[in-house]
């Protein structure tokens, strides 16, 4: 009994821990993507909605994150594969643009690049783990939301186009 009270206890400190990294909190899928309006590394303004009528890879990412990192390689080839097709669009999350256009110099950025110096959007959208990747099809609805990198992101985004396909034909 006291053993079993025990690793009661040890299982829910583990899982008060592992609760501010859960998926629960990112924007749910099949609901409207939150609509939002931030600057490029050049200061313009770009607003989500300007990108409806075709399919969007929403990805929020910062300088410092390895696996932000390992995966624009992928995401490079991505882009360009769906050039045309899709829209990427990369969120850096609470950084300065100083920081993220000198690492845009050295490091390949697949998309448009959008600050968030403040992660309102990032909070909004509900991003805990970087990064965070969201399909969105042409109709502003979230079809996916992934938290943390993905083993193969090529295998989810042609899946996701498939479905994207699928959809746009009914």
């Amino acid at each position: 009994m006291k053993y079993l009270r025990r690793a009661l206890w040890v299982t829910t400190l583990i899982l008060l821990f592992l609760a501010p990294f859960t998926a629960a909190g990112l924007q749910e899928e099949g609901t409207r993507a939150p609509d939002f309006t931030l600057n490029t590394l050049e200061g313009k303004p770009v607003s989500l909605s300007e990108f409806r009528g075709k399919p969007v890879v929403l990805e929020f990412w910062a300088t410092w994150c390895g696996p932000c990192r390992r995966q624009f390689p992928k995401m490079t080839r991505l882009h360009e594969q769906y050039e045309g097709q899709v829209h990427f669009i990369m969120v850096n999350t609470a950084e300065d643009a100083a920081t993220v256009r000198a690492f845009a110099e050295q490091v390949e950025v697949p998309g448009i690049i959008l600050m968030d110096p403040t992660d309102k959007v990032g909070e909004r959208y509900g991003t805990r783990i970087l990064p965070s990747l969201f399909f969105i099809d042409s109709e502003g609805v979230v079809k996916a939301a992934v938290p943390g990198a993905l083993k193969d992101v090529e295998l989810f985004m042609n899946y996701m186009m498939g479905q994207a396909g699928e959809t746009s034909e009914k």
